[in-house]
């Protein structure tokens, strides 16, 4: 589980999490656990008593973990004032490469030292000041946090998206935060990651007493109180008795700071947290007290947060975003204005005059389609275009109306539709005439063809489906599974989850029965695919052969000929499969997303979904073409010239099983980019569509162009005995069906 953002590239780190400064708390022991867990620890300066102890708890530290780390140094009005100069030498001289500050002053200082400096504010105000004196990281502190939360009393809502409006540098989230929740909402609202106290606090690594961290897990939100507000240096801690003698001093008439001195002092604070008695003096905590219920490490803390986040912005999140079917195709297509519509407000009616850009005249405007700002113009020739209105000048008396245009990929997209229309009648023929090319000397009958490619298909998806499931899942996976700070054994824990799912930690006959999903929807797209695919690629090469050998000839010689009118032949038959794409969706989803079938039948999904399940149908014959082009040209190649065969169909097996394997590594390894594409458009809930041009720059941000390669090998390991089997089946069992059916 990886939650990549610029947080963790900047300071080097596996999750987007700070540990915040904490007075008394934050240790070497404690930032170092932070460390090991995959998010940022940070020592405290002013928990050491001098700058020279501050050196040895970093020097400490650095013996404990080997992952980044981070100094806080806090400037703050104090009863005795420390030497905050002397500490921030130390920080520099000990060469820490990031630093926690809330004050200005030693920022220049800390720049100039090469240190990545992520500085605590509580106000936009403060946040643009500080983003003009160079620091790398705001830590946006909401209302809710420990410690103090400024004079504004702003909440961290507003303050993250008031943030992703104003800022030009990266920017956390600070306050209220403790679980997966918290972590996924202010990832929305436009922060890298988060800074927590609090939470880290209640953890089997905090430096304070055990008494404390239960106290906390009893607390609720209500549990804590404000104190110094009459002084305009507000403080956020934990409500115990002390606090409510605080706040009884503070409201009396003309309180100055010497009526709550003793009371407040720090050192109390320190005797809380090493006597455990929560009563003996003032200590900060914050309002996600409310959210902790437990003390795990700061390993399981944090690997539960960005696991639940995760699983938030996948599971919930994602599925929410939904796309009306009738606008499944236009997100890929480009609009330009080209009319200019007049409302006349007196008749409620519009009048269309035609804009410079756009050739067509228009006669008429039909009406608007239910809520939403979408018209449909006619031009003079009778044809609709699909119009959207520019929202921003809904209330204007204008609208500027956008009308697509093609682009490059959609005008290829029709020219392969022609093209299919234009051949339908060749490449519907082989479902029609049923027959994988069998070596006899006489013609079966059609059934049998029928009856021994059906049967090699039913028995090559009992031997070989599981391990197509494998391929599928790992294919559809969007994270690093191995690295990224894993141990082997968590990376052996993951890889189990994706491709065992629900049942990665059942017993192994679970585990197996597991990789048997949409058993019904593989069958039926299986066989009809070896039927067509068997059957058809002959079929179509004896129709180019009968009139367009000579045109092959001419361009390429009469054995590269041949060779290429075999590859063009599969290539046709390729496209000719999106036909049976609805099966391969529903086989598809069913082996890597089965939630999107959960409560909802195959008819049902057949009515809902409609054309929706030819989704991906570009995608998919772009994939074909090519990859069926290398299959069977492949496998004619090795024919050819390996083994000098004039009848192709006289192979003997030792040749088919050569020519298969050429053949299926050359299909596979040209497929595999565009077979990813098509795998992750289709495993996607049917009410979520994502167009591959998005898909592919996803893939390209997230895991770089190996991705587009992910399950190539298991895939070549499949298919390569996959081709053999089914061949040798069908070879032996038409032959066997044809004698019994005369029989």
């Amino acid at each position: 589980m990886v939650l990549k953002t610029k947080l963790t590239e900047l300071l080097g780190i596996q999750h987007p999490i700070v540990q915040g400064g904490m007075m008394f708390v934050g240790t070497a022991e404690m930032a170092a656990a932070v460390s090991n867990a995959g998010a940022l620890g940070i020592i405290t300066a002013l928990t050491q008593p001098t700058p020279e102890a501050l050196r040895q708890e970093i020097r400490r530290c650095r013996t404990m973990t080997k992952n980044p780390f981070g100094v806080n140094l806090t400037l703050l009005p104090a009863i005795n004032p420390p030497p905050y100069e002397e500490y921030a030498k130390v920080i520099v001289e000990e060469g820490i490469k990031i630093v926690e500050t809330a004050a200005g002053k030693f920022i220049k200082m800390f720049k100039d030292a090469g240190i990545i400096v992520l500085h605590k504010c509580t106000a936009i105000r403060h946040a643009f000041s500080a983003q003009k004196l160079g620091v790398d990281v705001i830590s946006m502190d909401g209302f809710e946090c420990a410690g103090h939360p400024g004079e504004d009393d702003i909440g961290g809502l507003v303050l993250l998206a008031k943030s992703a409006r104003a800022l030009s540098i990266p920017y956390i989230a600070s306050g209220g935060l403790g679980d997966g929740r918290g972590l996924a909402a202010a990832l929305a609202l436009g922060a890298e990651g988060v800074n927590m106290g609090t939470r880290f606090m209640c953890t089997v690594e905090s430096p304070i007493h055990q008494h404390i961290k239960e106290a906390m897990v009893k607390a609720d939100e209500r549990s804590t109180t404000l104190v110094y507000r009459p002084f305009r240096n507000t403080a956020r801690i934990f409500k115990n008795s002390v606090a409510v003698e605080v706040n009884a001093r503070e409201r009396k008439p003309n309180v100055k700071f010497e009526d709550i001195r003793e009371l407040v002092a720090g050192a109390r604070g320190r005797v809380v947290f090493e006597t455990g008695d929560s009563e003996y003096g003032v200590w900060t905590a914050g309002q996600v007290l409310g959210l902790i219920n437990d003390i795990p490490t700061c390993a399981d803390l944090v690997k539960r947060m960005v696991g639940d986040a995760e699983s938030i912005i996948r599971d919930r999140l994602d599925v929410m975003v939904q796309q009306p079917f009738e606008n499944m195709m236009m997100h890929r297509l480009c609009y330009n204005v080209g009319f200019h519509i007049e409302r006349k407000h007196r008749h409620q009616t519009f009048s269309v005059s035609h804009a410079a850009s756009h050739p067509a005249r228009v006669i008429t405007i039909l009406g608007k389609q239910g809520n939403h700002p979408q018209y449909h113009l006619k031009r003079n020739h009778g044809h609709f275009i699909p119009l959207f209105i520019d929202n921003q000048s809904i209330n204007q008396n204008v609208y500027k109306v956008f009308v697509y245009v093609f682009q490059v990929p959609d005008r290829a997209f029709l020219t392969v539709s022609k093209i299919v229309y234009r051949f339908l009648p060749l490449l519907l023929s082989p479902l029609l005439v049923m027959s994988p090319p069998i070596a006899t000397g006489k013609s079966e009958s059609g059934t049998a063809r029928f009856l021994g490619s059906a049967s090699s298909g039913v028995l090559e998806l009992l031997i070989f489906h599981p391990v197509d499931t494998v391929a599928k899942r790992l294919m559809s996976n969007q994270t690093r599974v191995f690295g990224g700070g894993k141990t082997f054994a968590e990376s052996q824990a993951a890889l189990s989850k994706i491709v065992f799912k629900d049942a990665a930690n059942e017993a192994f006959m679970k585990k197996y029965a597991s990789l048997f999903p949409g058993l019904g929807f593989a069958a039926g797209y299986k066989v009809a695919q070896r039927v067509y695919k068997f059957g058809g690629q002959p079929f179509v090469k004896d129709y180019l052969n009968t009139h367009h050998k000579s045109t092959f000839t001419s361009l390429f010689g009469e054995k590269t000929g041949k060779t290429i009118m075999h590859a063009t032949a599969g290539s046709l038959v390729g496209i000719g499969e999106i036909a049976l794409l609805p099966l391969d969706v529903l086989k598809i989803k069913r082996q890597t997303n089965p939630e999107a079938f959960r409560g909802r039948g195959f008819l049902t999904i057949i009515k809902d979904e409609g054309m929706g399940l030819y989704r991906g149908a570009g995608w998919t014959a772009a994939r074909n073409a090519p990859g069926s082009f290398a299959l069977f040209g492949g496998s004619a190649f090795v024919k050819e010239y390996l083994f000098h065969l004039n009848d192709y169909n006289q192979a003997t097996f030792f040749q088919n099983f050569c020519a298969s394997i050429g053949g299926a590594v050359a299909s596979i390894t040209v497929a595999a980019p565009l077979d990813v594409v098509k795998t992750r458009i289709q495993n996607r809930n049917f009410d979520n569509p994502e167009s591959g041009l998005n898909i592919i720059k996803d893939l390209i941000k997230k895991e770089g162009f190996g991705g587009f390669f992910k399950g190539l090998t298991p895939k070549i390991l499949v298919v390569g005995p996959k081709l053999i089997f089914s061949f040798t089946v069908a070879q032996q069992l038409i032959p066997f069906f044809d004698k019994s059916l005369k029989n």
